[in-house]
């Protein structure tokens, strides 16, 4: 999950369907690179265990964490699914601004801003922040309905984790300059979701995983295994 969430709601609603996955709940970590580190350590481990390589599935922000790990123990994973994650995940703010009712808009023109430093991108997050109502991360709204209850008694959106852990990825984050690993790879994306622009979303994958294979899923927004359930066995597998 992205900096500052959990995976506690993916493992009470799949992990019955999914006994193979270890639902990762992502640790404290001060920087990116720690995160990283974390998510090294996890792998490994899973693949001492298992005894064979590890299949990675990356929602959102943890498509960064996909691409560390595939740079940093190619030979301990088999495959990678990444689900609405972007290889630049600023651009999923500024693919959700134009959705929203904010006021006033910001300094800077939307190109400017991809030239901006890490610290203008953060103050256009909080620019748009108080405008961003959950339901607009799901297409399915009566799906969003049903699962309030779920998501309410697991613990939110660390705000400080978010900040520290995402202002230390965007200060650091370099413009990929060659292929990252040449396993498989699928990406796939909610056709219904707000954040990413399936087009714009493939040639970056594709430069990075150059056997990446590609897939939108009809009906969903950024949570697809949860609106259309049709969809968990082949995400997770």
């Amino acid at each position: 999950m992205g900096p500052g969430y959990h995976s506690q709601v993916e493992a009470e609603c799949l992990q019955s369907e999914c006994p193979h996955i270890d639902f990762w709940d992502q640790p404290k970590a001060g920087s990116f690179d720690e995160l990283v580190d974390k998510a090294v350590e996890k792998v490994g481990q899973l693949y001492e265990e298992a005894d064979k390589r590890i299949l990675i599935v990356a929602h959102s922000f943890g498509a960064q964490l996909a691409l560390a790990l595939a740079k940093t123990m190619p030979l301990q994973i088999k495959k990678i699914n990444i689900v609405n994650g972007a290889v630049d995940p600023f651009e999923c703010f500024m693919n959700l601004a134009p959705h929203l009712k904010v006021p006033t808009p910001f300094e800077l023109s939307m190109e400017e801003l991809r030239k901006a430093d890490a610290d203008t991108k953060m103050k256009f997050i909080f620019h748009i922040a108080p405008y961003v109502e959950p339901g607009k991360y799901w297409h399915n709204q009566k799906k969003f309905e049903e699962f309030l209850p779920i998501i309410g008694h697991h613990a939110p959106l660390d705000l400080s984790s978010f900040v520290i852990l995402f202002t230390d990825f965007l200060k650091q984050r370099k413009i990929q300059n060659g292929p990252v690993w040449d396993g498989p790879v699928k990406v796939y994306t909610g056709a219904k979701d707000l954040l990413i622009d399936y087009k714009q979303n493939m040639m970056p994958w594709h430069f990075a995983f150059p056997k990446a294979k590609f897939a939108s899923l009809k009906e969903v927004g950024h949570f697809p295994y949860f609106e259309n359930p049709a969809y968990v066995k082949e995400i997770f597998s």
